[in-house]
């Protein structure tokens, strides 16, 4: 009984190396093919440049065409441009959740929302920054229901809140960041605290999100993080 027991195992091993080989390479070439499909999704398009000129000129096309409509159906011109200041963003049970409430630049999203409607319903233009220096350069007439909506500071609540809201409405806003903050891989959404939008996934907002600077730290005013005196409490 031993001779045919010994023959089994031997068997038995050798069909277990084998099969284990014969996968290892089997995931070797699996991982080989999903790295070469990588590579190929990496390279590069080479009329990338070319596309996003066309579009970038499609959007400029559209974005006259809706303001020529704007001024064509305006009761007057513009003579003044009132200007929309936003920082923070939240839903209202984060607002209280995370003890924001103390703090003047924290809105609500239902806040927001509501001023978004507001602006819809009757018939806002939303200028960009650069119509707005056109219109005050006299190059351009402007609606005379026509406002510029700012976003400072750049935080990630903009884009997961304001975003989709404008996003439906056709809205143009310009967000100023802090340059020490952009530069990184985006940071997970946390409501106790604030995040900022990532340089690298600003991109996938800017059908509603222009970008400036708002400096590359202007909270603080050397590298002990002491605040300028504008901000300092006085005593």
């Amino acid at each position: 009984m031993k001779r045919p027991i010994t023959l089994f195992l031997t068997l038995f091993l050798l069909f277990q190396m084998t099969s284990y080989a014969y996968g290892e390479e089997v995931d070797k070439d699996v991982a080989k093919s999903v790295e070469t499909v990588k590579e190929k999704s990496e390279e590069p398009d080479p009329n990338l440049k070319e596309k996003y000129e066309l579009l970038r000129e499609e959007n400029l096309n559209l974005r006259k065409e809706i303001l020529r409509l704007h001024n064509k159906y305006s009761s007057g011109p513009a003579e003044k441009i009132p200007v929309f200041l936003y920082h923070h963003i939240l839903p209202q049970e984060y607002i209280e959740k995370y003890n924001w409430t103390d703090n003047s630049s924290v809105l609500s999203v239902e806040a927001f929302k509501e001023q978004m409607d507001f602006l819809y319903e009757n018939g806002f233009y939303t200028a960009s920054l650069e119509e707005l220096q056109a219109f005050m350069n006299g190059k351009i007439t402007l609606p005379k229901k026509t406002v510029v909506i700012t976003f400072d500071d750049g935080y990630l609540s903009n884009a997961l809140y304001a975003y989709p809201i404008m996003r439906e409405y056709n809205f143009r806003a310009t967000i100023f960041v802090h340059g020490h903050r952009v530069d990184g891989k985006q940071e997970a959404f946390d409501p106790s605290t604030t995040q900022a939008i990532s340089i690298y996934e600003a991109y996938k907002y800017g059908d509603v999100f222009d970008y400036g600077s708002h400096t590359y730290d202007l909270h603080y005013v050397n590298e002990n993080r002491k605040r300028p005196y504008w901000q300092q409490k006085r005593k």
